[in-house]
Order: structure tokens, then sequence, then C-alpha cells
């Protein structure tokens, strides 16, 4: 009766340890590292692996990342993920960005974008940059934020950065690095762990009584 006790003991001490610090990565290749270059992303348009020592104004860029638009004056570049996330009710997404831009015309503007998306679930605008009208810039920064994405119950999940360039008098390009998406796992709700603490406790009063 002992040794049951324990083990029934040791199981619901697993089942409740909330496992908030077990949020794995998702995202593969996410630091573009991988001698495969862009392996695990799909892409379209002018998409390649950059290098530090070429383009070093790109900032926070380390060693090799994604570059967009490097060599197309004009049209739409693609870079996307989609891999298959947990049950979860938050995501935390991070990655590293540069936009480098010159506009010289005032009707027309490019855009830098990127999109975390679960087809009939959420769709999440992260980025919406514009090179602006009669303009000369290079932004940059790291992103980082968790989103609430409350009843998601897993599935396959894209995350995309875009870069539309138009034609005429826009010339811009975008670099992307260290990209990161992690999900926190669900807690165990109290009533379960109420549930649990009862019938622990009807054991313990049975053998008492025994």
């Amino acid at each position: 009766m002992k040794s049951k006790l324990c083990w029934i003991g040791l199981a619901l001490a697993i089942l409740f340890i909330p496992h908030y610090s077990g949020a794995a990565p998702l995202i593969t290749n996410g630091d573009f590292q991988n001698p495969i270059d862009l392996y695990g992303w799909d892409t379209s348009g002018d998409v390649r692996v950059g290098e530090a020592s070429l383009i070093s104004e790109l900032q926070g860029m380390d060693d090799r990342f994604a570059l967009l638009g490097l060599q197309q004056s004009a049209g739409a570049s693609l870079l996307s993920q989609t891999f298959d996330a947990p049950r979860t009710n938050m995501l935390t997404v991070g990655f590293n960005w540069a936009f480098d831009f010159l506009d010289l015309s005032l009707f027309k503007q490019d855009t830098f974008a990127s999109v975390l998306t679960s087809w009939g679930n959420f769709d999440i605008t992260m980025l919406d940059l514009t090179s602006g009208f009669i303009s000369l810039g290079l932004r940059h920064d790291f992103f980082q934020q968790t989103f609430d994405v409350t009843g998601f119950g897993g599935g396959p999940v894209t995350i995309a950065f875009s870069l539309l360039e138009q034609p005429g008098l826009t010339f811009s390009l975008a670099g992307v690095d260290n990209v990161s998406v992690a999900a926190a796992p669900i807690p165990i709700p109290p009533s379960l762990m109420l549930l649990g603490s009862g019938l622990l406790g009807l054991v313990l009063l049975r053998r008492r009584v025994r």
C-alpha cells in the first residue's frame, strides 16, 4: 500500500508541475546558419542568404541572414515558413530586422511587412513599414512580442516576411535574422488540480482508516 501511495503521489506531482519553462523553439534554421541556404524556408521573388561582411550597413544581421530585394528593382519578395505549433494560449515571436530604402517618388512607396497566421484562428501583422515620400533611410530593430492566441487548438502556423518594391523611383532591400517562435504550454486548470488533490486525500484517508 505504501508503494502504491508513493506512485500515486509522484504521478500527481508530475501532472501538476507547471511547464512554463519548457517552451521550445518551433522554427527551423531561424539564424540562417545551415550550410544549405534558406533550408526550411519557402521563398519567391528575390530572396537569398546575405553575408554580414557583404552588406555591413544592415544592422542587427549576424554573419548569415535572409536578404530580400538585393537585385530585384520591382515586385514582391517573400520569405515564409510553416510549422506545427502545439495547443497553446501564447506564442512568443522574435527576430532582427532591417529595412534600407531610397524613395524618390511622390506617389509610390515600398513596403516591408511581417505576419504570423494560422488560417481560421488568427492573422497577426507584426511589422508594416513603408519607405516614405522622398526619403532615404535605414531602420532596424529587434522585434519580440508575445501574442494571446487563446483557443488555438494546435496545428500549422505560418510566419512570413515580405518586401514589395514599386516600379519607378523607389529602391529598397530588407534583412531578417534570428527568427524564433515559442509556444507557452497551457497550464493545468485549477479544477483539475483540485480533483487530483481530492483523489490523493481519499487515498490517504482510506489508508488511515485501515
